[in-house]
């Protein structure tokens, strides 16, 4: 994670599932936009600031060159996130690090995928047939 957020979160942990994951990590919000160079105002930085416990799950569907991640459940500090409030926190931490990303809608696949599986032993990338 290093080179994607050189400051700000440590401890991360991924479990694979059936077409899901589950992550989890030590994460201090305002030390992640600070390292980004993004300015934070003083209620907002209030509100973030200090290290907390986040838990991330998703599902997969993949098929047909085409792939969609669901974002199913966010905990911070042992609360869930829904609603506007995720919608913030995704636009606000995730998206400025991973701007072409897409949840919660399908996307295509490059490279001749045809689909992606996640699985408890790995992930596999399965390439399409010429």
């Amino acid at each position: 994670m290093p080179e994607y957020v050189p400051e700000g979160i440590r401890d991360e942990h991924v479990e694979l599932g059936n077409d899901a994951a589950h992550a989890s990590a030590m994460v201090d919000f305002l030390r992640m936009r600070q390292a980004q160079g993004k300015p934070t105002n003083a209620l907002l930085a209030a509100i973030i600031e200090g290290e907390r416990p986040l838990s991330i799950s998703v599902r997969l569907q993949s098929s047909g060159g085409r792939c969609t991640v669901n974002l199913t459940r966010v905990e911070i500090g042992g609360v869930a996130m829904e609603g506007a409030l995720l919608d913030f926190l995704v636009k606000t931490f995730f998206l400025p690090l991973f701007p072409d990303a897409k949840i919660n809608e399908p996307f295509d696949l490059d490279y001749d995928i045809e689909r992606i599986e996640i699985r408890p032993e790995g992930i596999r990338v399965i390439i399409k047939d010429k």
